[in-house]
């Protein structure tokens, strides 16, 4: 009776929020919960909702389940925020529907691990803990909270967003307070190209989309602020990587992976731009130098369409760009120094985003370039931010932040014939892979493990 109630009184609500924990059980295709009086429990009493349908009763082995379906009717019927939050075991995949977002714990088929000897389990220990944080946007609560729980099982155990559109805030409470959600405007991408794919969201929550068919996948980021570069207490820390400071930023989009040899061959079939006969690499036997018969479509180790492209330089990098500002009509661009470190660290303050050390299991460190999307993204949806290749940016080159910008944008004087590259490559030792990293090369500058990921203006 009491869903019953919830149900109705949602329709009249701004936001109407289930949290379930305990176990699932999954019946010829859907799922259904286990409430603690569910044995030998006829749940007929609930009736009939007559927006959302009858809740179905089922018993197998003398349990009375509560579908999962109909939890997530009864907070469709809010205004702003519908959202059903679930520990618990999933055994058949979830649909949502009506801009419902239904949060769960672990994959389907995959176990929810209970708490053992502490009071919660990890997911909903994560959940708590993201909670007091303010002005946390939701999908960031859901991406901390998935990284957090995989962090905590070994990998065992990866919790899943559905339906979510990248547009509510949760606001932290005030002091004894409980947690209030409300809605913040949303992100105002411009139509993509009815050629291109459109927006859509992943299984993780993330919200992507191409401006054009070959395009490069982008996901829009959040506006916020973080405390740029190094402490001095960050081990293998260099000096130019300080010192810290606060920087904000406007929301904008970027791209999911490095631009890969596939995209950036568009460019210059469409362009017949000349990428020249010769890359700074290291041959076998040899010393890194400048060699001829090494470009971007052989850099001395194999490569695909689907690896990030190499050796291209700060310039090769502006013409795409600007190639693809013409092609779809919006503003393309590398990104400022800030925007790549924020959306690299995407929240977290340590060395890397996986925490203090890395594995082979998280990132690109030998033997050349690994496709696009290889290894696992980051709390923004983005990969490879550590290793695989570096990326340029379009800050010109400076010894320390003194003076440095706070509000997102490039460092438009210094050594600007010289511009910075971040995030390190496969041929780096990890303490070049960290987060707050950086060096600098002359702008026509090519070798054979360095790249660019491209940046995109949201209208506001």
């Amino acid at each position: 009776q009491g869903l019953l109630e919830f149900s109705q009184a949602a329709r009249s609500a701004e936001a109407a929020v289930v949290f379930y924990v305990g176990h699932g059980h999954a019946v010829d295709g859907r799922n259904y919960l286990i409430p603690v009086d569910a044995r030998g429990a006829a749940l007929e009493a609930i009736g009939r909702d007559p927006d959302h349908g009858p809740v179905h009763h089922v018993t197998e082995g003398n349990l009375g389940l509560i579908p999962v379906a109909w939890l997530m009717g009864s907070v469709a019927g809010a205004s702003n925020l519908s959202l059903v939050v679930l520990d618990t075991d999933v055994g058949a995949p979830l649909e949502p529907a009506g801009g419902t977002i239904v949060a769960q714990a672990a994959a389907v088929g995959a176990n929810a691990q209970a708490g053992g000897g502490s009071a919660h389990s990890p997911y909903t220990e994560a959940l708590l803990r993201y909670l007091e944080e303010p002005e946390l946007e939701l999908g960031m609560l859901f991406r901390k909270v998935r990284e957090d729980v995989m962090r905590a099982t070994d990998g065992r155990q990866e919790p899943v967003v559905y339906g979510l559109p990248g547009r509510s805030v949760l606001l932290g409470p005030p002091s004894g307070q409980p947690p209030v959600l409300h809605p913040a405007p949303d992100l105002a991408l411009a139509p993509p190209d009815p050629a291109g794919e459109g927006l859509r969201v992943d299984r993780r929550g993330t919200m992507t989309f191409r401006d054009c068919p070959g395009c490069p996948e982008m996901v829009a980021v959040p506006a916020g602020s973080f405390e740029m570069g190094s402490p001095e207490s960050e081990a293998g820390r260099y000096d130019d990587e300080g010192p810290v400071h606060r920087v904000t930023l406007l929301p904008f989009a970027v791209g999911v992976n490095e631009v890969t040899r596939g995209e950036f061959a568009r460019f210059v079939s469409a362009t017949g731009r000349s990428m020249g006969n010769s890359c700074w690499t290291y041959e076998v036997g040899g010393e890194f130098e400048e060699h001829s018969d090494r470009h971007w479509r052989n850099p001395g180790y194999s490569q695909t369409d689907a690896h990030p492209v190499v050796c291209v330089s700060w310039k090769d990098a502006q013409a795409y760009v600007r190639w693809l500002s013409r092609e779809t009509g919006e503003e393309y661009r590398l990104l400022s120094e800030s925007e790549w470190e924020y959306v690299a660290r995407a929240g977290t303050t340590g060395p890397y985003h996986f925490g203090s050390s890395l594995s082979p299991s998280q990132v690109k460190t030998y033997g050349g370039t690994a496709p696009a999307g290889s290894y696992p993204a980051n709390a923004f949806g983005l990969h490879d931010v550590h290793g695989n290749v570096y990326e340029w940016v379009e800050d010109c080159w400076n010894y320390s932040y003194y003076g440095a910008p706070t509000d997102g944008s490039a460092w438009e004087s210094g050594d600007c014939s010289s511009r910075v590259l971040r995030g390190g490559s496969w041929g780096d030792i990890p303490r070049n892979l960290r987060s707050a990293y950086r060096i600098r090369e002359t702008t026509g500058y090519r070798e054979y493990y360095a790249g660019f990921r491209v940046a995109r203006t949201l209208t506001p």
